[in-house]
């Protein structure tokens, strides 16, 4: 089972970054290390998670297409483990929360269908 912190501007995904800031940003971030173009996973010291970042419409539904990547996005989505520790699922929420921070939006979990 998973968990999913959607991290995103507002709850219609109204706002976009550029998406090689985010890129930029992800790929800085100690925790993950990358897999391709906005795609991460976790770095070796760091709790089992998947990273995407992603264009998606109004309802935070979207597609993956290896072979186009977008120009702009509107949601990071951390998929993490559910049977994680304490200490997993507290460097899961403070991951989510310095990415979050960087633009300016806000984080989303799936498990208590509120933000954090």
């Amino acid at each position: 089972m998973y968990r999913y912190l959607s991290i995103r501007s507002g709850p219609k995904y109204s706002k976009s970054v550029a998406a090689m800031d985010v890129d930029a940003f992800l790929g800085g971030r100690p925790e993950l290390k990358r897999k391709a173009a906005l795609s991460y996973e976790n770095n070796t010291e760091f709790p089992w998670l998947q990273v995407l970042a992603v264009f998606g419409d109004e309802n935070g539904n979207y597609a993956m297409d290896v072979t186009r990547q977008p120009n702009t996005v509107n949601q990071i989505e951390l998929i993490c483990s559910i049977d994680g520790s304490d200490a997993a699922v507290h460097a899961y929420y403070t991951l989510a929360q310095k990415i979050a921070a960087k633009f300016e939006w806000e984080v989303f979990d799936s498990e208590f269908e509120g933000g954090i």
